[in-house]
């Protein structure tokens, strides 16, 4: 009776062991899953539209069961929003990495709100599929979804930026809060900006480029006045941004 109590005890971390192993295993292939699903669901949105697409057309694509599919996302809105949070989060390290570069104040500001909108070639096909939402009722809600992700990751950037700015002389504020002010200034240029592109798509017409870059004027100067930056020193979009942009969404 000794020797099977003794041999039980022994092979007791084995089985422990096997056990880890397995749940390890299993939530390698989970991993495994889920990334396949983002992917296929990332494709699916950028070639037909976010709105088009269906859950049952990415499991599919995914080549995943309908059960597999619920077990990581409860509905396309939830995969959505960590696509959205996944990108920001990117776009934020490649801007933080590109920080030590700029030269001065002023230009790390510009690099950082150049980075906040989302107009950018490193994400051309998510922007081309984010734009259509932002002009239709039940895309805008989550086009604000990234555009929110997008300053949740830059807002610590931008005050420290800013604070750096003011402590050289570059800018000057004692506004409370002007980061997210900032911020909230950009998510509204990029609807606006938006709306535009898609007017312009839907008619069949070229983009206005000279309401574009009115438009880019205006919340420019909004920013500068809220910085007290010098005059003409801010940037946030090139004309050749845009125009590349326009573009592609109406190719």
């Amino acid at each position: 009776m000794g020797a099977i109590r003794t041999a039980f005890r022994r092979s007791a971390p084995c089985t422990a062991k096997t056990r880890s192993n397995g749940r390890k295993h299993h939530m390698r292939k989970g991993d495994e899953t889920k990334r396949e699903i983002l992917r296929a669901a990332e494709q699916l949105f950028c070639q037909k539209g976010y709105e088009a697409a269906s859950m049952q057309e990415i499991v599919r694509a995914a080549g995943v069961s309908k059960g597999g599919i619920y077990h990581h996302f409860a509905s396309k809105e939830e995969i959505m929003t960590l696509l959205s949070h996944q990108y920001a989060q990117e776009s934020a390290e490649r801007a933080e990495a590109q920080l030590a570069d700029a030269p001065d104040d002023l230009a790390r500001l510009n690099l950082l709100l150049s980075a906040c909108l989302p107009m950018r070639d490193e994400d051309a096909a998510f922007t081309a599929m984010l734009l259509p939402m932002a002009t239709s009722p039940e895309g805008r809600a989550m086009a604000l979804t990234y555009l929110d992700a997008l300053s949740d990751r830059f807002h610590p950037l931008l005050e420290q930026t800013i604070a750096q700015g003011v402590q050289s002389g570059a800018l000057f504020t004692e506004i409370r809060g002007v980061a997210g002010i900032v911020l909230h200034l950009l998510a509204d240029c990029f609807f606006d900006l938006a709306a535009q592109l898609m007017q312009a798509k839907n008619d069949k017409q070229p983009c206005d480029l000279p309401a574009l870059v009115d438009l880019l004027t205006r919340y420019r100067r909004a920013v500068e006045v809220l910085l007290n930056a010098p005059f003409g020193s801010v940037t946030l979009l090139t004309l050749e941004d845009v125009e590349s942009m326009a573009q592609r969404l109406l190719q």
